[in-house]
């Protein structure tokens, strides 16, 4: 009752900016209630994950201080602390509903959320709440006081003695080095470490000598689980010996990035991931992959799609998981290929296909591909409980840095300061690299996905989180960046700002990406043409394209054009087994009689010529397409009519859970909750 009734001094608007931080607390019906949720356990976990760096390193220190602190206990802290954006952010605390009005006592549960703040241990207190009294009363000895007779009196007065900082500090420079270089390990590593030789079950001490004198002087302490611990206590010692506590600087801000820039660049993101799944679709339709014994997708066949679709094999692992997060690839007994919920996955527009991408990704438990050791993917034995919090995690931590480009490394430094590695139980040395090396695959997947673009949260995540319309929101970034290209005799197409996301669709349908770095550079040729044709497209649509871009074009590319549309489609392949078509009877003899991969290839599907520029094949009509083309025939599907058509699919039983909203914002006007919440009161 009491912050129900400091609640009711609340000015309306302020009101209004707690439901907005907190959008979970607009459930409630009253005052009452509002102040009963938001110092639940849930609400007070899902705040504190929501805070910015500023916000959570202040309240990091509000934590570690003692009850009776203030503001000028909370600003001497750190010297060199900006007074105005540590208030700035205590301010903002106290908006949220964390810290009390007056007095820097933390709301909630607080410290239940916050176990490791800074990356420091437990208290002393908690540190030995397994120690027996007798080896109590021997610590306390050691350092002139008498132990009580009572274990929780004995634990809090050793608690007591090393909070003083500055004497503990004044005594590390007594200690032999050996010594002293196992507390700072600790402090980088632990602050739980597991130590060779410890057996508490069997009464042995760690083989570390250093380790054991530590130990015998309270500095360290043996837990429950049978590891050895850094308490906060020692830990704030050695690394802040010169100040009471510790600096409490709020975070430098990231490299600011342009928004017209961030834009474009998560537009084109969009795009690339969403190209590379409908090539991944593309390729299982026309021959679908066999699965490993363990129902995946091999180390080798991974590599093989990447080597075809000319990507990144950890890439083509992460695409097949998200396309079978929504239900648009799928398993028979033996393969992988285009599932029954393809055809309408396909069928949306983009927007909305990037959002069931991001929803799947984080609905899934299978750990990323790693770009150092590259695993199978999509296996049944693929499980890994911390995966989906890691994802949502990094979600949280680009939603509210948005506008800030950092590199790889600085992201991981920020993502340890809001979650650190160490876990206590589990911080021996191996277990740190293990989180560490799943950040870093997770934030090469948020790469992939578009997530992250230049170092910076993309601009669409903030729509995507709130609900908004996806296809409008890609739509505006899709109008930011260049339009233009140079093209050159060469064949080549040159953009020297971002391109906009719609002049990348076009121009990717009839050219190859040479390069993206300082400028992006198109080449035309005769196979890149050779797929637009493919898909329906004739000539004249392709060079209004290009005019449309490029304005007036080189003699030679327009030639080019005309001359590869002229030369396509001279084989038709239709379905007896399936049958070949050659108005030039040389182009299929010279493919029959070759000796490499394609010949054989070839070879293996029986096709056989029975006539001057026809031949037969034992293959279906899709893998005998795919063995002429590899050959250098440029083959097309006909019907039986003589259209042009795309071979019937088998396709497997989409398996894909429905999708679940994102509940990471709220979009919801809070004005009409605040009126209702007010309502009730008078």
């Amino acid at each position: 009752m009491p912050l129900a009734n400091e609640l009711a001094g609340w000015p309306r608007d302020r009101l209004v900016r707690l439901l907005s931080l907190r959008p979970d607390l607009q459930a409630a019906r009253d005052l009452a209630e509002l102040a009963r949720l938001a110092t639940s356990p849930q609400s007070t976990h899902t705040a504190v994950a929501d805070l910015p760096a500023a916000q959570r390193a202040v309240l990091e220190a509000v934590v570690l201080l003692v009850d009776a602190a203030d503001e000028d206990d909370l600003l001497g802290l750190d010297p060199d602390a900006d007074r105005d954006a540590v208030l700035a952010a205590l301010d903002d605390l106290r908006d949220r509903l964390l810290v009390t009005e007056t007095g820097l006592r933390p709301i909630g549960m607080l410290r239940q959320y916050l176990p490791v703040p800074l990356g420091l241990g437990r208290p002393s207190a908690l540190v030995h709440e397994h120690t027996p009294l007798y080896e109590l009363e021997r610590l306390l000895a050691l350092y002139g006081e008498r132990a009580p007779r009572s274990k929780a009196a004995a634990r809090e007065l050793l608690a007591a003695v090393l909070s003083s900082t500055a004497e503990l500090a004044d005594s590390f420079d007594r200690l032999p080095p050996e010594q002293l270089a196992v507390l700072q390990r600790y402090d980088r590593e632990g602050p739980v470490l597991r130590e060779p030789g410890l057996n508490v079950w069997e009464g042995r001490p760690p083989e570390d000598r250093a380790v054991q004198q530590l130990l015998q002087v309270g500095l360290l302490a043996v837990t429950a689980s049978g590891t050895v611990e850094l308490p906060r206590e020692v830990g704030l010692a050695l690394r802040y010996p010169a100040v009471t506590r510790f600096p409490v600087t709020v975070p430098a801000r990231g490299r600011r990035v342009g928004p017209d820039e961030l834009a474009a660049a998560g537009a084109a993101a969009v795009s690339s991931v969403l190209t590379l799944c409908d090539a991944l679709l593309r390729r299982l339709g026309s021959a679908p992959v066999g699965l490993i014994g363990s129902g995946g997708v091999g180390v080798k066949e991974l590599r093989g799609l990447a080597k075809e679709l000319d990507a990144d094999p950890a890439d083509v692992a992460t695409g097949l998981l998200l396309l079978r997060g929504v239900g648009a690839v799928g398993t028979t007994s033996k393969d992988l290929r285009p599932a029954s919920g393809e055809r309408a996955w396909s069928a949306r527009d983009d927007g909305e296909r990037w959002s069931d991408l991001v929803r799947a990704w984080l609905a899934a438990s299978d750990p990323p591909s790693s770009r150092s050791r590259l695993k199978a993917a999509l296996t049944f034995s693929a499980y890994d409980s911390r995966v989906r919090l890691a994802r949502d995690r990094l979600v949280r931590l680009l939603d509210a840095d948005q506008g800030e480009a950092r590199s790889v490394g600085q992201w991981l430094d920020r993502w340890h300061e809001r979650w650190p590695e160490a876990r206590r139980g589990a911080a021996d040395k191996a277990s740190l690299v293990a989180e560490r090396t799943l950040r870093e695959d997770v934030l090469a997947e948020a790469v992939l996905l578009g997530l992250l673009v230049d170092g910076a949260a993309s601009p669409l995540l903030g729509p995507l989180l709130a609900g908004s319309d996806m296809d409008q929101a890609l739509a505006a970034a899709a109008g930011a960046g260049e339009s233009r290209v140079l093209a050159q005799a060469d064949s080549t197409l040159i953009c020297t700002g971002r391109p906009t996301r719609a002049m990348r669709l076009a121009l990717d349908r009839i050219a190859t990406v040479e390069s993206s770095a300082q400028a992006t550079i198109w080449r035309v040729t005769e196979a890149s043409l050779g797929r637009a044709y493919d898909d329906g497209d004739r000539a004249e649509q392709v060079l209004e394209v290009l005019e449309q871009y490029a304005g007036t074009l080189p003699q030679a590319m327009a030639y080019l054009v005309r001359d590869a549309y002229r030369r396509h489609g001279r084989a038709r392949v239709g379905s007896a087994a399936s049958y070949v078509v050659v108005d030039d009877d040389t182009m299929l003899a010279t493919a029959l009689s070759s000796k490499g991969p394609a010949g054989k290839a070839l070879a293996k599907l029986g096709v056989r010529r029975v006539a001057p520029g026809v031949a037969v094949s034992r293959g279906a009509v899709a893998a005998t397409v795919t063995a002429l083309r590899a050959a250098g025939v440029p083959a097309v599907v006909e019907g039986a009519a003589g259209e042009a058509s795309g071979p019937a699919v088998r396709r497997a039983t989409a398996t894909a859970a429905r999708l679940a909203p994102l509940p990471v914002r709220s979009n919801e006007d809070v004005e009409p909750v605040v009126d209702r919440i007010l309502a009730a009161v008078r």
